[in-house]
Protein backbone atom coordinates (compact mmCIF):
# COMPACT_ATOMS: atom_id res chain seq x y z
CA UNK A 1 0.00 0.00 0.00
CA UNK A 2 1.02 3.19 -0.44
CA UNK A 3 2.31 5.12 3.03
CA UNK A 4 0.06 8.20 2.59
CA UNK A 5 -3.77 5.65 2.29
CA UNK A 6 -3.51 5.78 6.28
CA UNK A 7 -4.47 9.47 5.70
CA UNK A 8 -7.75 8.28 3.71
CA UNK A 9 -8.29 5.18 6.22
CA UNK A 10 -10.87 5.43 9.36
CA UNK A 11 -11.77 2.12 11.26
CA UNK A 12 -14.46 0.29 10.98
CA UNK A 13 -15.15 -0.69 14.28
CA UNK A 14 -15.50 3.08 16.27
CA UNK A 15 -15.24 5.22 12.71
CA UNK A 16 -12.11 7.00 14.28
CA UNK A 17 -9.50 8.85 12.02
CA UNK A 18 -6.72 8.21 14.65
CA UNK A 19 -5.59 4.83 12.60
CA UNK A 20 -1.51 4.75 12.84
CA UNK A 21 0.53 2.74 10.89
CA UNK A 22 3.22 0.84 12.18
CA UNK A 23 5.65 -0.70 9.12
CA UNK A 24 8.91 -2.09 9.93
CA UNK A 25 10.24 -0.93 6.20
CA UNK A 26 10.78 2.95 5.31
CA UNK A 27 9.85 4.41 2.19
CA UNK A 28 6.39 4.96 0.44
CA UNK A 29 5.66 1.35 -0.78
CA UNK A 30 4.43 -0.33 2.73
CA UNK A 31 4.19 -4.65 2.19
CA UNK A 32 3.83 -5.55 5.53
CA UNK A 33 2.94 -4.38 8.96
CA UNK A 34 0.46 -3.05 11.20
CA UNK A 35 -2.75 -0.59 11.71
CA UNK A 36 -3.90 0.24 14.89
CA UNK A 37 -6.80 2.87 16.19
CA UNK A 38 -5.62 5.16 18.47
CA UNK A 39 -9.06 5.30 19.70
CA UNK A 40 -10.61 1.70 20.45
CA UNK A 41 -7.25 -0.16 19.97
CA UNK A 42 -8.30 -2.42 17.25
CA UNK A 43 -5.31 -3.72 15.16
CA UNK A 44 -5.17 -4.33 11.09
CA UNK A 45 -2.50 -6.29 9.49
CA UNK A 46 -1.14 -5.31 6.50
CA UNK A 47 -0.54 -8.26 4.54
CA UNK A 48 1.28 -7.97 0.67
CA UNK A 49 0.74 -4.53 0.75
CA UNK A 50 -2.77 -4.95 1.79
CA UNK A 51 -4.87 -3.75 4.52
CA UNK A 52 -6.63 -6.49 6.24
CA UNK A 53 -10.37 -5.15 7.70
CA UNK A 54 -11.58 -9.09 7.96
CA UNK A 55 -9.82 -10.76 10.31
CA UNK A 56 -11.27 -13.14 12.42
CA UNK A 57 -11.42 -10.51 15.38
CA UNK A 58 -13.24 -8.24 13.27
CA UNK A 59 -15.44 -10.22 10.64
CA UNK A 60 -18.92 -9.28 11.48
CA UNK A 61 -19.66 -10.40 7.82
CA UNK A 62 -23.39 -11.34 7.85
CA UNK A 63 -24.64 -15.68 7.32
CA UNK A 64 -25.20 -14.55 3.52
CA UNK A 65 -21.87 -12.44 3.04
CA UNK A 66 -19.76 -15.03 4.68
CA UNK A 67 -21.50 -17.88 2.26
CA UNK A 68 -20.52 -15.81 -0.78
CA UNK A 69 -17.14 -14.74 0.60
CA UNK A 70 -16.50 -18.65 0.74
CA UNK A 71 -17.93 -19.40 -2.68
CA UNK A 72 -15.56 -16.37 -4.52
CA UNK A 73 -12.00 -17.48 -2.09
CA UNK A 74 -12.99 -21.07 -3.55
CA UNK A 75 -14.40 -19.46 -7.04
CA UNK A 76 -10.54 -17.92 -7.74
CA UNK A 77 -8.55 -21.12 -6.47
CA UNK A 78 -10.48 -23.02 -8.87
CA UNK A 79 -10.22 -20.50 -11.43
CA UNK A 80 -13.51 -20.53 -12.39
CA UNK A 81 -15.54 -17.38 -14.35
CA UNK A 82 -19.37 -17.90 -14.48
CA UNK A 83 -19.12 -15.54 -17.25
CA UNK A 84 -16.68 -14.85 -20.52
CA UNK A 85 -14.67 -12.07 -20.55
CA UNK A 86 -16.21 -11.28 -23.97
CA UNK A 87 -19.57 -11.61 -22.52
CA UNK A 88 -18.80 -9.24 -19.90
CA UNK A 89 -17.01 -6.27 -22.57
CA UNK A 90 -20.35 -4.44 -23.09
CA UNK A 91 -20.89 -4.22 -19.15
CA UNK A 92 -17.20 -2.73 -18.76
CA UNK A 93 -18.01 -0.48 -21.83
CA UNK A 94 -20.86 1.02 -20.53
CA UNK A 95 -19.13 1.78 -17.14
CA UNK A 96 -16.34 3.00 -18.67
CA UNK A 97 -18.44 5.18 -20.76
CA UNK A 98 -20.66 6.33 -17.75
CA UNK A 99 -17.49 7.27 -15.70
CA UNK A 100 -15.74 9.19 -18.72
CA UNK A 101 -12.56 10.68 -18.93
CA UNK A 102 -11.09 9.97 -15.04
CA UNK A 103 -7.68 11.96 -15.36
CA UNK A 104 -6.80 13.67 -12.06
CA UNK A 105 -9.74 12.08 -10.64
CA UNK A 106 -9.81 10.22 -7.11
CA UNK A 107 -11.66 6.40 -7.76
CA UNK A 108 -13.47 3.69 -5.33
CA UNK A 109 -13.97 0.30 -6.85
CA UNK A 110 -16.50 -0.89 -4.41
CA UNK A 111 -16.45 -4.93 -4.76
CA UNK A 112 -13.51 -5.08 -7.26
CA UNK A 113 -12.66 -8.95 -7.58
CA UNK A 114 -10.04 -9.31 -9.25
CA UNK A 115 -10.16 -6.08 -10.86
CA UNK A 116 -11.51 -6.20 -14.84
CA UNK A 117 -13.71 -3.08 -13.91
CA UNK A 118 -10.75 -1.44 -12.21
CA UNK A 119 -9.08 -1.12 -15.33
CA UNK A 120 -11.92 0.96 -16.92
CA UNK A 121 -10.40 3.88 -14.12
CA UNK A 122 -6.30 2.91 -14.78
CA UNK A 123 -5.93 6.76 -16.29
CA UNK A 124 -7.27 8.02 -12.55
CA UNK A 125 -4.36 10.00 -10.63
CA UNK A 126 -5.33 7.40 -7.76
CA UNK A 127 -7.66 4.25 -7.42
CA UNK A 128 -8.63 2.49 -3.96
CA UNK A 129 -10.09 -0.94 -4.59
CA UNK A 130 -11.58 -3.17 -2.32
CA UNK A 131 -12.84 -6.56 -1.64
CA UNK A 132 -13.79 -9.47 1.29
CA UNK A 133 -12.64 -12.37 -1.12
CA UNK A 134 -8.49 -12.06 -0.07
CA UNK A 135 -8.15 -14.46 -3.50
CA UNK A 136 -9.33 -12.11 -5.90
CA UNK A 137 -7.16 -9.13 -4.36
CA UNK A 138 -4.09 -11.28 -4.60
CA UNK A 139 -4.42 -11.90 -8.58
CA UNK A 140 -6.30 -8.15 -9.17
CA UNK A 141 -4.86 -7.28 -12.30
CA UNK A 142 -3.70 -3.71 -11.18
CA UNK A 143 -2.22 -4.69 -7.73
CA UNK A 144 1.45 -3.63 -8.18
CA UNK A 145 0.18 -0.13 -10.38
CA UNK A 146 1.57 2.22 -8.20
CA UNK A 147 -1.74 4.57 -8.52
CA UNK A 148 -3.67 1.27 -6.99
CA UNK A 149 -4.20 1.19 -3.51
CA UNK A 150 -5.96 -2.76 -2.51
CA UNK A 151 -8.00 -3.15 0.94
CA UNK A 152 -9.78 -6.18 2.31
CA UNK A 153 -13.04 -4.55 3.67
CA UNK A 154 -16.75 -5.11 4.23
CA UNK A 155 -18.76 -3.27 1.67
CA UNK A 156 -21.31 -2.43 5.01
CA UNK A 157 -18.44 -1.04 6.81
CA UNK A 158 -16.29 0.84 4.82
CA UNK A 159 -12.88 1.38 6.37
CA UNK A 160 -12.87 4.80 4.45
CA UNK A 161 -13.13 8.36 5.39
CA UNK A 162 -15.77 11.12 4.91
CA UNK A 163 -15.48 12.75 1.35
CA UNK A 164 -12.66 11.33 -0.48
CA UNK A 165 -13.12 10.12 -3.96
CA UNK A 166 -14.58 12.43 -7.01
CA UNK A 167 -16.03 9.04 -8.06
CA UNK A 168 -17.04 5.59 -7.26
CA UNK A 169 -17.81 2.25 -9.54
CA UNK A 170 -19.75 -0.61 -8.40
CA UNK A 171 -20.45 -3.53 -10.65
CA UNK A 172 -22.74 -6.42 -9.50
CA UNK A 173 -22.65 -6.07 -6.01
CA UNK A 174 -25.74 -4.32 -4.76
CA UNK A 175 -27.33 -7.79 -5.57
CA UNK A 176 -26.19 -9.71 -3.07
CA UNK A 177 -27.26 -7.86 -0.30
CA UNK A 178 -30.48 -9.95 0.98
CA UNK A 179 -32.30 -6.79 2.88
CA UNK A 180 -33.03 -3.24 1.89
CA UNK A 181 -31.71 -2.49 5.41
CA UNK A 182 -28.05 -3.73 4.05
CA UNK A 183 -28.33 -2.48 1.13
CA UNK A 184 -28.96 0.62 2.40
CA UNK A 185 -26.00 0.75 4.93
CA UNK A 186 -24.03 -0.21 1.52
CA UNK A 187 -25.24 2.73 -0.46
CA UNK A 188 -25.17 5.27 2.20
CA UNK A 189 -21.25 4.04 2.47
CA UNK A 190 -20.98 5.02 -0.59
CA UNK A 191 -22.45 8.36 -0.49
CA UNK A 192 -20.69 9.25 2.64
CA UNK A 193 -17.24 9.10 0.72
CA UNK A 194 -17.88 10.90 -1.85
CA UNK A 195 -17.11 14.49 -2.52
CA UNK A 196 -19.68 16.80 -2.78
CA UNK A 197 -21.16 16.43 -6.71
CA UNK A 198 -19.11 13.14 -7.16
CA UNK A 199 -20.11 10.61 -9.39
CA UNK A 200 -21.71 6.69 -8.68
CA UNK A 201 -21.39 4.27 -11.47
CA UNK A 202 -23.32 1.38 -10.14
CA UNK A 203 -24.36 -1.70 -11.99
CA UNK A 204 -26.90 -4.47 -10.78
CA UNK A 205 -29.24 -7.50 -12.42
CA UNK A 206 -31.76 -6.79 -14.10
CA UNK A 207 -35.25 -8.91 -13.45
CA UNK A 208 -36.23 -8.91 -17.20
CA UNK A 209 -39.30 -10.04 -19.11
CA UNK A 210 -37.41 -13.21 -19.81
CA UNK A 211 -36.85 -14.72 -16.51
CA UNK A 212 -40.44 -13.35 -15.55
CA UNK A 213 -42.06 -15.18 -17.86
CA UNK A 214 -40.25 -18.36 -17.10
CA UNK A 215 -40.75 -17.61 -13.76
CA UNK A 216 -37.44 -17.16 -12.37
CA UNK A 217 -37.61 -16.19 -8.90
CA UNK A 218 -36.61 -12.29 -8.38
CA UNK A 219 -34.29 -13.20 -5.45
CA UNK A 220 -32.84 -16.49 -4.45
CA UNK A 221 -29.79 -18.63 -4.55
CA UNK A 222 -28.22 -19.13 -8.56
CA UNK A 223 -25.63 -20.84 -10.18
CA UNK A 224 -23.06 -20.56 -7.72
CA UNK A 225 -24.81 -20.77 -4.49
CA UNK A 226 -24.38 -17.29 -4.22
CA UNK A 227 -27.85 -15.01 -3.46
CA UNK A 228 -28.81 -12.41 -5.77
CA UNK A 229 -31.85 -10.19 -6.44
CA UNK A 230 -33.06 -9.01 -9.87
CA UNK A 231 -34.23 -5.77 -9.69
CA UNK A 232 -36.88 -3.88 -12.34
CA UNK A 233 -35.74 0.01 -12.68
CA UNK A 234 -38.41 1.55 -10.78
CA UNK A 235 -37.03 -0.54 -7.85
CA UNK A 236 -33.32 0.65 -8.48
CA UNK A 237 -34.19 4.09 -8.41
CA UNK A 238 -35.87 3.61 -5.10
CA UNK A 239 -32.75 2.53 -3.75
CA UNK A 240 -30.90 4.95 -5.15
CA UNK A 241 -32.95 7.96 -4.17
CA UNK A 242 -32.26 8.69 -0.70
CA UNK A 243 -28.25 9.25 -1.09
CA UNK A 244 -28.42 9.88 -5.32
CA UNK A 245 -29.57 12.26 -8.06
CA UNK A 246 -29.87 9.83 -10.85
CA UNK A 247 -28.37 11.01 -13.79
CA UNK A 248 -29.33 8.31 -16.19
CA UNK A 249 -30.75 4.64 -15.99
CA UNK A 250 -29.87 2.33 -19.46
CA UNK A 251 -29.93 -1.49 -20.06
CA UNK A 252 -26.71 -3.46 -20.69
CA UNK A 253 -26.13 -6.62 -21.79
CA UNK A 254 -29.11 -6.50 -24.07
CA UNK A 255 -30.31 -9.75 -25.80
CA UNK A 256 -33.82 -8.73 -27.84
CA UNK A 257 -35.85 -11.65 -28.68
CA UNK A 258 -34.24 -14.42 -30.99
CA UNK A 259 -31.03 -12.66 -31.20
CA UNK A 260 -29.16 -14.52 -28.29
CA UNK A 261 -27.03 -16.81 -30.39
CA UNK A 262 -26.29 -13.69 -33.33
CA UNK A 263 -25.19 -11.68 -30.18
CA UNK A 264 -22.63 -14.22 -28.91
CA UNK A 265 -21.51 -14.78 -32.31
CA UNK A 266 -20.33 -11.14 -32.56
CA UNK A 267 -17.45 -11.82 -30.22
CA UNK A 268 -15.77 -8.19 -28.96
CA UNK A 269 -18.06 -6.90 -31.51
CA UNK A 270 -20.93 -7.31 -29.31
CA UNK A 271 -20.23 -3.91 -27.34
CA UNK A 272 -21.46 -1.92 -30.79
CA UNK A 273 -24.32 -4.17 -30.71
CA UNK A 274 -25.10 -3.12 -26.89
CA UNK A 275 -24.03 0.92 -27.67
CA UNK A 276 -27.02 1.18 -30.19
CA UNK A 277 -29.53 -0.51 -28.26
CA UNK A 278 -28.43 0.87 -24.64
CA UNK A 279 -30.60 4.41 -25.21
CA UNK A 280 -33.52 2.51 -26.46
CA UNK A 281 -36.22 2.43 -23.51
CA UNK A 282 -37.38 -1.41 -25.10
CA UNK A 283 -34.16 -2.99 -24.10
CA UNK A 284 -35.30 -2.97 -20.65
CA UNK A 285 -37.31 -5.28 -20.99
CA UNK A 286 -34.10 -7.82 -22.72
CA UNK A 287 -31.07 -6.55 -20.39
CA UNK A 288 -28.91 -8.33 -18.30
CA UNK A 289 -28.03 -5.81 -16.37
CA UNK A 290 -29.23 -2.64 -15.33
CA UNK A 291 -26.59 0.20 -15.09
CA UNK A 292 -27.19 3.77 -12.98
CA UNK A 293 -25.03 6.99 -13.34
CA UNK A 294 -25.81 9.21 -10.41
CA UNK A 295 -24.38 12.30 -8.42
CA UNK A 296 -24.20 12.48 -4.19
CA UNK A 297 -27.67 13.90 -3.25
CA UNK A 298 -27.87 17.60 -2.40
CA UNK A 299 -29.21 16.51 0.61
CA UNK A 300 -26.58 14.55 2.36
CA UNK A 301 -24.31 17.50 1.46
CA UNK A 302 -26.21 19.87 3.51
CA UNK A 303 -25.84 17.60 5.91
CA UNK A 304 -22.07 17.07 6.22
CA UNK A 305 -21.88 20.88 6.30
CA UNK A 306 -24.24 20.86 8.65
CA UNK A 307 -22.33 18.35 10.69
CA UNK A 308 -18.87 20.21 10.40
CA UNK A 309 -20.59 23.51 11.67
CA UNK A 310 -21.62 21.81 14.80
Amino acid sequence: MNRDLVEWLACPTDRSHRLQLHAAAEGDDVEEGELSCQTCSSAYPIVGGIPMFLTTEHNRLSQLQQHEKEAREDEYARGERYISEVARLPQLDAVGAALGDCRGLRILDAGCGKGEVTSVARAAARIVAFDFAWSGLIEHCLRRAATVDLIQADACRMPLRDGIFDAVISTELLQHFASREQRAAFLAHLGRVLKPGGRLVLTTSNWNSYQQRAGVPQQGFFGNGIFRRHFQPSELRAELEPQFDIEELLPVQIYLPKTYRLVQSLGKNAVHWDRFWRRRSLSFAYSDHLLAQCRRRRGAEDADELSALR
